[in-house]
Order: C-alpha cells, then sequence, then structure tokens
C-alpha cells in the first residue's frame, strides 16, 4: 500500500488538464498518410520570446509534388504556399534548411516550393534562403505557411503551463494513427502537440495500471486531469494516467532514419511510469520518436523517481537516458527516497496512522482495511498529515532497499546525467525568526567546516549557513557520491554531472523570499543576475525546459538569454547524443550563435567532476566533499 500511496506524490514533469473525444473530428484532420508526405514543424527558436511574431514557422511536405499539387496539398493542412516576406524569411530559412540537409533529410542545394511572385511565376527556396524562379511543373518538396498562433498566458500565481489553452480551431486538427489507436492532435507555432493521452486503463485505487486498451479514437487537444493532490494543482481526480507529446516531425512510416529522440516524463507512481514507458515503447513512432532514445527525466521527487526507475527491474531496457535535478538523495528528509523501507516497516511507520486518521483500522482483517481505504474520500485521503510519499520494497518493481551502485543488483546501465542547483536546501529551510541561534554542538561536530557567515544581518548569516547544511544534506552529497559510485564500477554508459550557479526561480514557487531572486538594482527593475543571491531548489526548470516564454517573463539582463540558449542546449544535446556538448557543426547549422561562441571560450563539460552552470561556465572537481564527509554522506557511502 505504501508504494501505491507514494506514488500519489510523485511529481515529474506531466502536465494534464481536460480532453474531448470525437471519432469524426479524428477522421477528419489531415494524416500525414492522407498527405502521402512526412509533415516537418520548421520554427527557428532561438528562446526569444518577445521577437516570435518575427518568425514564422512553416510545414515542410517533404513528397515532391509540382507546383499546383503543392498548393492542394498546403490547402489540406488549412494553409498556403509559404509567403517569403516575413522580416527574417532569409536567416530562418537558411538555417531550417541547412538542418535538413544536416539530418540527411534532403540534399544541400534542394529547392522548395514557396508563394509564386508578384507576377504569379512559380517560386522556390534553396540553399541560403535564396529565392528563385522555378519551373512550374518540377516536382520539389514543399512549403507552407503554419499559422496556428503561439499561445502564452502571461503572468501569473499559478505556472502557466497548467493553464488551459484556448478552444482549438479545427483547422489545426492532425491526426496520428498508431496500430488500431487513431489521435487527433493540434498544433501552434512551435509544435504539433497530442495532449491528454491515456497511457493506461482507468486506474483502480491500490492496483497496478495496465496499458491503454479503451476506444480507438482519441482527442488529445487539450490536458487532462491531475492527479488528486492538495494545492493550487488541485483537487484533480484519481483518473489521472495521461501523457503529452510535442513533436516538430509527423512520418508516414515508423522508419528509424527521421526519429527524433524522446524525453519522457511520467505519472504517479513507479507501476505507473513503467506502464508509460510501455506505451511509449509501442506508439511513439507513430508521433515521430525513436523508441530506442528514450530519456527519463525528473526533479526533485520527480528526480527520486528517476531514481527508482533506474533499479526497477520492469522498466530495464524502456529507456536508454536519465536526468535527476535536484534529487532528494541523503540524509533527513530525503531519506525515505534514498533507503527505502520494506512494506512491513513502511506498515509500522506510516499505514498504521493512514488507518487511524481515516477511520479504518476499526478491523485488524487487511482485507477489510484496503476496502474502506479504497472508499475513502480521495481529496480528503491525500490532505491527511500521515503520508506515504516515497517508493517501498514491493518486490516486482521496487526489488532492493536503495540503488545498487556495485554491480550486485538490477540496474538500467544507462547514459545519466546528474545535479543540483548551488542553493537547492534554501527554498526548503524555514527562514530563522529574528534573534534565532544556531546549536553550537551542531556547528562544532562538524569541525567549523560550515562557519558562520560574519555578515551585518544575523538571521541571513544563520539562513546562509543552513541552506548550505540542508543542501549537502538533502541533495548534494548523495548526489555526488551516486556519481562516483556509477564511475567505481563503470555502470552508466556515460556519466555527466552539474550544480547551477545562476537561476530564474518560478514566478509561482519562491519559498523564503526574497532569498530565491536576485537584488534589484539601478538599471535592474528584475533583479541583477550577476550579484549575490541565492539559486534555490526549481531555479533550473524555466532554462532546462525553456519556458520563460509560457509565463512571459522578462530577460533580466543582458546574459540570461544566452544563458537559457547553452542550458537548453546542452539538455536537448543529452536527449539527443547522451553528451551535453552539442556539436560544433550542429550549432553552426542550427544558427545557435551564442553557445557556439561559450564552448569555444570556455570548453566543453568534462564527464568527470562537476560543470558549474553559470556565466562564465566553469569546470571543478567535486564540491564540498570536507563538509560532505563529515555530515557521515561521503563520496565512499554507495561503495
Amino acid at each position: 500500500m505504501g508504494a501505491t500511496c507514494a506514488g500519489w506524490k510523485m511529481l515529474l514533469y506531466l502536465l494534464v488538464g481536460l480532453a474531448r473525444g470525437l471519432a469524426a473530428l479524428v477522421q477528419a484532420s489531415p494524416f500525414p498518410t492522407s498527405l502521402r508526405s512526412d509533415i516537418t514543424l520548421l520554427f527557428q527558436n532561438d528562446l526569444n520570446w518577445t521577437e516570435f511574431s518575427n518568425h514564422p514557422s512553416a510545414l515542410l511536405l517533404s513528397t515532391p509534388l509540382n507546383s499546383t499539387s503543392a498548393s492542394i496539398a498546403c490547402s489540406q493542412l488549412s494553409e498556403s504556399l509559404l509567403s517569403t516576406s516575413s522580416p527574417f524569411f532569409t536567416y530562418d530559412m537558411t538555417h531550417q534548411l541547412a538542418y535538413q540537409s544536416f539530418l540527411g533529410h534532403h540534399p544541400f542545394l534542394q529547392r522548395y516550393w514557396v508563394s509564386p511572385s508578384s507576377s504569379g511565376g512559380c517560386q522556390a527556396v534553396g540553399a541560403f534562403g535564396t529565392v528563385v524562379a522555378a519551373g512550374c511543373g518540377e516536382k520539389l518538396p514543399v512549403l507552407c505557411t503554419q499559422s496556428a498562433r503561439w499561445t502564452i498566458t502571461g503572468e501569473g500565481t499559478v505556472p502557466a503551463e497548467w493553464d488551459m489553452f484556448p478552444p482549438v480551431d479545427p483547422k489545426y486538427g492532425v491526426g496520428v494513427q498508431s496500430g488500431n489507436l487513431s489521435f487527433l492532435g493540434t498544433r501552434d507555432q512551435l509544435s504539433f502537440r497530442f495532449l491528454g493521452i491515456p497511457y493506461a486503463n482507468a486506474p483502480s485505487r491500490f492496483e497496478y495500471s495496465t496499458v491503454y486498451s479503451g476506444p480507438s479514437s482519441i482527442n488529445a487537444t487539450s490536458y487532462r486531469s491531475p492527479c488528486t493532490q492538495i494545492g493550487g494543482m488541485g483537487p484533480g481526480s484519481e483518473d489521472c494516467l495521461f501523457l503529452n507529446v510535442w513533436t516538430p516531425h509527423l512520418s508516414t512510416t515508423s522508419s528509424s532514419s527521421s526519429l527524433k529522440p524522446v524525453l519522457t516524463n511520467g505519472s504517479f507512481g513507479i507501476a505507473d511510469q513503467v506502464t508509460a514507458l510501455r506505451w511509449v515503447q509501442e506508439h511513439i513512432a507513430s508521433f515521430g520518436g525513436d523508441p530506442r532514445r528514450v530519456t527519463v527525466s525528473g526533479q526533485s521527487a520527480g528526480a527520486a523517481s528517476v531514481r527508482a526507475l533506474l533499479g526497477s527491474p520492469p522498466a530495464i531496457g524502456l529507456f536508454n537516458g536519465a536526468i535527476l535535478q535536484s534529487d532528494p538523495v541523503g540524509s533527513g528528509m530525503s531519506a525515505p527516497w534514498t533507503y527505502y523501507p520494506i512494506i512491513t516497516q513502511e506498515y509500522n511507520s506510516t499505514t498504521q496512522g493512514i488507518l487511524a486518521l481515516t477511520g479504518c483500522n476499526g478491523t485488524d482483517n487487511v482485507a477489510q482495511q484496503l476496502s474502506c481505504l479504497k472508499a475513502y474520500d480521495p481529496l480528503q485521503l491525500v490532505n491527511i498529515s500521515v503520508v506515504a510519499n516515497a517508493p517501498v520494497v514491493d518486490g516486482t518493481y521496487v526489488t532492493t532497499t536503495e540503488l545498487p551502485l556495485t554491480g550486485t543488483g538490477p540496474l538500467a546501465r544507462v547514459n545519466v546525467m546528474i545535479g543540483n542547483m548551488r542553493d537547492d536546501g534554501a527554498a526548503i529551510i524555514s527562514y530563522p525568526t529574528q534573534g534565532e541561534s544556531l546549536l553550537n554542538a551542531a556547528v562544532a561536530a562538524t569541525g567549523g567546516l560550515f562557519p558562520l557567515p560574519s555578515g551585518s544581518n544575523t538571521t541571513l548569516d544563520i539562513f546562509n549557513l543552513t541552506a548550505r547544511m540542508g543542501t549537502d544534506t538533502i541533495f548534494r552529497c548523495l548526489s555526488e557520491a551516486t556519481a562516483q559510485s556509477g564511475l567505481n564500477h563503470s555502470l552508466f554508459k556515460s556519466l555527466w554531472y552539474y550544480q547551477f550557479e545562476r537561476s530564474y526561480q518560478l514566478n509561482w514557487w519562491s519559498p523564503n523570499w526574497p532569498a530565491c531572486v536576485p537584488p534589484v538594482e539601478e538599471g535592474f527593475p528584475y533583479g541583477d543576475p550577476s550579484q549575490e543571491y541565492f539559486h534555490c531548489h526549481s531555479g533550473d526548470l524555466y532554462l532546462a525546459f525553456g519556458s520563460l516564454n509560457r509565463a512571459a517573463l522578462p530577460y533580466r539582463d543582458a546574459a540570461d538569454l544566452p544563458f537559457a540558449q547553452a542550458v537548453l542546449d546542452r539538455w536537448a544535446s543529452f536527449i539527443r547524443s547522451y553528451n551535453p556538448n552539442p556539436s560544433m557543426a550542429y550549432l553552426t547549422v542550427r544558427g545557435y550563435a551564442n553557445t557556439y561562441n561559450m564552448l569555444v571560450q570556455e570548453g566543453t563539460w568534462k564527464p568527470v567532476g562537476a560543470a558549474v552552470l553559470s556565466v562564465p561556465e566553469r569546470s571543478t572537481g567535486w564540491l564540498e566533499l570536507e563538509q560532505c564527509a563529515a555530515l557521515n554522506l561521503s563520496l565512499a557511502t554507495f561503495g
């Protein structure tokens, strides 16, 4: 029971909402197969959302057609042949078409149909974005307009990603067929999107999920319900096992030559996440994803889920990359995600309290206790003071009491990237009250390795020290030990470690305000990130996902945009190639000059030691080694 309850509290990056299913609408939408062409959405995304309107995206149909047929094909997508009049047409097409050649999809000198000239003559665009006259009977790949707009919801008290999008215009619908399932998705300026896809049958409480086998026509145009939970994202529903697919490429076939790597973000509970991964293996190729290059990624409790998946026998073989951002592995509050209890331990320490608080302890009959909990109101159940929020050794999905890092137990030998925020703990611990003093014994026990800062603000000095100790205890020390053991025993195909020393705190979650935001200075109304401030838990999410645009948040200084570009380029490179150093050839052909220049000036990320992600970047060895040893959390902890 503990294992299932634990699932309710584990949040990866799954975004969910409300959807409606109509088979007729699915059938009426264009499929790549009905167009007899792969469809690729082209957009020169430099993350500068204030300029997106000057960079319209386009739809590339790869099948060669004559000019008349090309125009008809675009109209089937409710579009027309691509206009050449946008301000950055030449720049955008130079890089987008060069990238198609870089991928091996089209020759470098390939020409593509665009809109006719002012005199009505047929035109094509070629290398370097040059528009030339073309014979109308020639057969060329096609560039269509892409008029679906990019939507932002603006700043608010909840994350914009969770806000509902405006109703989907049916003309932007697009279909995908996978086996016997048909999916109706949509598109915006940035990508095709298939939202709220049920990957499992509607779950029963405290029972393992099974891969979806329901109706074959699925409307995937809006988010579905989150799982039952407290807080701003609640109350949700127990019917919540959905996933979302964003893709720039839809193919007529599942040929591996054009498939994209996949970043899979699970749901709640290790078993549910395994079910999602099984769905991905079965269906993701139909959405342009490569089932051989799946990366599971999680932050905070999501990273704890990724850690559990690394050691879960049913998950082994379902993914080939793992990203753990701020994994709560350590002692104290992170101990349950580090050392998994067996069922009897969890029952004695946690489940009995849950039974008492729900009134389900009136019998010693376990079956009756379970029936009582199944019937209990779900929102009240997740709102009680005792929670089971970590994996337990259930014997199937979790079979060891900790991740086996000596090569003696089940382990997914995949490519791993792991790291933390410099001050993860600053958002987790409580800010001290005025006049609160440190426990001298705690400081003395560490031999002065955590000295109290000597600033003029005593309360801030205390917070600075406790945040440092909290970061080491809850996040940093055993994350480094995990990486070191993986290296000692050659357990992973590749391993990369990082620490963020520049951050952009979530606008809807910033505990201990204003500790996690840079100080406002003259000329920096949104804060000056070059000044000292706490780089807190979750301060990496906007950067790793490139999602400042979704919340319409400003770039605070001249370095914010290139830094965000570099972080996203590194994350995408790992997902694509399992190396966070994008190749110079790739950066050149994509036009990613800022990241290119950064790599030239600051060098590449080394696979041993920590890459410090800041401005400028730098490489270093393991951090806080003496402090971690003093806390009994040394590099040798896992062997």
